[in-house]
């Protein structure tokens, strides 16, 4: 069991047991449909269960996938009650099209650089990237972790030999993972989930961007009392403390 899962446990345990230990009566049932970026998807399916443990009558519906297919869906008109993109353009697209209401950034992100760790030779230095025979993947330019990736490489002067450019950061991660890539700019926070699979190579802070993450309700959802309630928990200390485990950065 990895250090994560210990801390999730830890933490969700703690919450039922204060719960068990209280007489207050629950709300009546209502469900929450939680868009999120594809990079939050272990740490929110763990938030959403901590909330279903302090709240049993809310039901939380979790939807991930890259912030630009989540802005699409919701333009074309899919349900909703919450967002939380990577990406505060995302975002501010939302807010203009008048979906979204009172985006607040919640946690924050930083590339990293990883690589099979049986990979022989290893990759141990940014600069090998420059060697034409590696196999490098990043995320399209449109999401935000191909839009930082891009600008990280423009800025450190670096042309990778890129082979691939996926949707979202964890399609590009499953490929490190099953050895079809050499290297792969993803978050630090995906790279932190597999330490026993990946390495993570040191990138140079002088060009590294912070991604922020904003959340938000949906325009039409201001009688969902669960939708509120969602956002105010992820502001709680035990939710802090698990977003940190995770290796997010908190405001």
């Amino acid at each position: 069991m990895s250090s994560f899962q210990r801390t999730s446990i830890t933490i969700i345990l703690s919450i039922f047991l204060c719960i068990s230990c209280s007489n207050v009566e629950q709300p009546n049932t209502g469900e929450v449909t939680v868009m999120a970026a594809s990079s939050l998807t272990n740490v929110f399916s763990d938030i959403a269960e901590m909330f279903e443990i302090a709240n049993p009558a809310a039901d939380i519906k979790l939807v991930f996938a890259g912030s630009g297919s989540l802005r699409e869906q919701v333009l074309d008109g899919a349900h909703f009650d919450i967002i939380a993109t990577a990406n505060q353009d995302v975002m501010d697209t939302l807010v203009e099209a008048a979906e979204v209401t009172d985006p607040k950034v919640f946690a924050r992100n930083v590339l990293a650089l990883v690589s099979p760790i049986d990979r022989q030779p290893p990759i141990s230095s940014l600069n090998q990237l420059r060697e034409s025979n590696l196999l490098v993947g990043v995320c399209i330019e449109t999401v935000p972790c191909g839009a930082l990736t891009f600008d990280y490489l423009t800025s450190a002067k670096l042309r990778p030999n890129i082979v691939t450019k996926e949707q979202n950061v964890r399609s590009l991660l499953t490929k490190v993972l099953e050895n079809e890539l050499d290297a792969a700019f993803v978050y630090v926070t995906d790279a932190r989930l597999h330490p026993d699979k990946v390495i993570s190579i040191p990138l140079s802070p002088n060009y590294l961007k912070t991604a922020n993450y904003p959340i938000a309700r949906a325009t039409g959802s201001g009688t969902n009392e669960f939708s509120l309630k969602f956002l105010e928990f992820l502001s709680t200390d035990n939710v802090l403390s698990l977003l940190i485990s995770y290796g997010f950065l908190v405001p």
